[in-house]
């Protein structure tokens, strides 16, 4: 299932760029190819078109990549400061470290999900979406 998903997740960012691209080059059209002109030799101009819609396409799959990493990073950290939370504040009440009235879906608890998400999308930002020397090589 984790292979049907990169799959999934890789095509929709293919079909997005493909997209953003191809508005991006029928709005900058105009200012392009005068450019392209000039800059090509005469014998590599009927290739112009197609190599500016093709870049275009390549920038917009570009930023749809990058998008879609962030997107999953985000959700990634929600999800884990979430489970983390939910986690710690029942192993708390068990042991005693935690009042009652104080649960999962109290305010100081929602605000403290909200700081390790916080935390955990900046260290994946912050690491380039990586993991970090030690950890890699036990990982």
């Amino acid at each position: 299932s984790v292979v049907a998903t990169l799959r999934i997740q890789f095509a929709q960012a293919i079909t997005l760029g493909c997209a953003v691209g191809e508005i991006l080059h029928t709005h900058l059209k105009p200012k392009i190819d005068p450019f392209l002109e000039t800059a090509i030799p005469a014998d590599l101009k009927a290739w112009a078109p197609i190599a500016a819609d093709y870049s275009f396409r390549l920038i917009g799959v570009i930023v749809a990549w990058w998008l879609s990493r962030l997107i999953t990073a985000f959700h990634a950290a929600v999800r884990g400061a979430d489970m983390f939370v939910t986690q710690a504040v029942a192993i708390m009440h068990k042991k005693g470290y935690l009042s009652p009235e104080i649960t999962v879906e109290s305010p100081q608890i929602s605000a403290f999900v909200g700081l390790i998400a916080f935390l955990g999308f900046y260290w994946q930002l912050s690491n380039g979406f990586g993991i970090p020397f030690p950890l890699n090589v036990l990982l």
